[in-house]
């Protein structure tokens, strides 16, 4: 819940994020503003069938749509809500973690999908910055307000094999060293 008259005249979710990652927009908005995110870990919410075509299930593939805009819309947080300074001290982190994310997404067969996301961004790079001012315009609060350490939050069940689990292992274990290194920084 959100009340309207604190949030101002903007949209609190952005429809452009389609789907996925749209909610994650709202939150990093909602703190950069300056309101405060309640978040209940031990909640259940059940969202029945889903969406066809978008929603994943276990036992079932991820549809092509849903990968993308998992890889794009992060892509839009990133260059959308951090500050420069934040992304510039990210930006070594950011790089292992692609080369990770690109290694995993050609394994999966996704390397199109991959593709197709990074053209969106280049090929809408004007609406994402104009997006990227109108955040920061916004902002109350620092980046090192909100942003906190812990193990990166992969969907259970995408590094199912023994190679992905020991290289989300070996990822897990470098984001944890280099946010301890950079932390003082932000």
């Amino acid at each position: 819940m959100v009340h309207r008259g604190r949030w101002g005249p903007a949209p609190p979710f952005d429809p452009s994020f389609i789907f996925n990652y749209e909610d994650h927009d709202f939150g990093v908005r909602t703190r950069i503003m300056g309101h405060a995110v309640l978040a209940v870990p031990g909640a259940t919410v059940l969202h029945g069938e889903g969406t066809p075509g978008l929603s994943f299930r276990q036992g079932r593939e991820r549809s092509p749509i849903r990968v993308y805009c998992l890889i794009r819309n992060r892509w839009r947080i990133l260059l959308q809500s951090f500050r420069l300074r934040s992304l510039l001290l990210f930006a070594p982190c950011l790089i292992v973690y692609e080369c990770f994310q690109l290694a995993g997404v050609v394994r999966k067969g996704w390397l199109g999908i991959w593709i197709r996301g990074a053209g969106w961004m280049v090929l809408n790079g004007t609406t994402v910055w104009r997006r990227r001012r109108e955040v920061q315009r916004a902002r109350r609060r620092p980046d090192r307000a909100f942003l906190s350490g812990g193990p990166l939050p992969f969907t259970p069940g995408l590094a199912s094999g023994g190679l992905e689990r020991l290289a989300r292992g070996c990822l897990d274990r470098f984001v944890a060293g280099y946010w301890r290194l950079i932390r003082p920084l932000v």
